[in-house]
């Protein structure tokens, strides 16, 4: 018979805020490290590192938030993520949630799409994930065609790794920052068994997002 024990350390932000000014936050975390937050409004998370960026690593929510959002709030896609209702709750609201110490640390992230041959870009502190960044390059060909530039997170092979939960309601839908191809209307997200599907922008689903140091 095999035991198999989960080992958790306490690490306070001054040591993380150091190893990330002295380049080395990728010797203190690791790929699958999970970190447990607590908003200002009370509400506790955990982000979990899913990738790394040349210093430093890219987090997302291991679940979702507990209230839903939706993407815009008319039914539409138009200006993707960069004009995104979404984009905006998030960096003018939530960021202000987050413990002062993370908020300091995070790192902006460019991100590019494009729509109907239009560049979108915009750089964030706290974003959703693409289609491509779940799915694989493959899968958002016919998906979210917009998707510019990015890789699978490591974490994100099967559909299993890709399920996430809203506190209280079990496994739930979550949005991605990707316009679905072929619609006006829809943006992709995760559905509760991990899968693909899109649906209308103005409609409330799961939040996970996510953040680099």
């Amino acid at each position: 018979m095999n035991i198999r024990k989960t080992i958790t350390s306490e690490i306070e932000w001054n040591t993380i805020k150091k190893a990330q000014a002295n380049g080395k936050l990728q010797e203190l975390l690791q790929v699958g490290d999970e970190l447990d937050i607590t908003l200002k409004t009370g509400e506790e998370l955990t982000v979990q590192a899913v990738g790394t960026t040349e210093h430093g690593l890219i987090f997302l929510l291991k679940d979702c938030m507990k209230d839903e959002h939706g993407m815009n709030k008319r039914m539409t896609n138009k200006g993707g993520w960069r004009d995104s209702e979404m984009r905006l709750w998030l960096n003018e609201t939530i960021i202000h949630m987050l413990p002062d110490e993370l908020r300091e640390m995070i790192v902006p992230r460019r991100i590019v799409q494009t729509m109907d041959g239009e560049r979108l870009e915009s750089e964030d502190k706290l974003w959703l994930p693409s289609f491509t960044e779940m799915f694989g390059a493959d899968a958002a060909a016919e998906w979210a065609p917009g998707d510019l530039g990015d890789e699978q997170f490591e974490l994100f092979a099967s559909e299993r790794s890709r399920v996430k939960e809203v506190p209280g309601r079990g496994t739930w839908w979550y949005w991605l920052r990707s316009p679905c191809g072929g619609t006006s209307t829809c943006f992709c997200f995760v559905t509760s068994d991990g899968g693909a599907y899109y649906y209308d922008a103005g409609r409330a689903r799961g939040v996970a997002f996510g953040f680099c140091l």
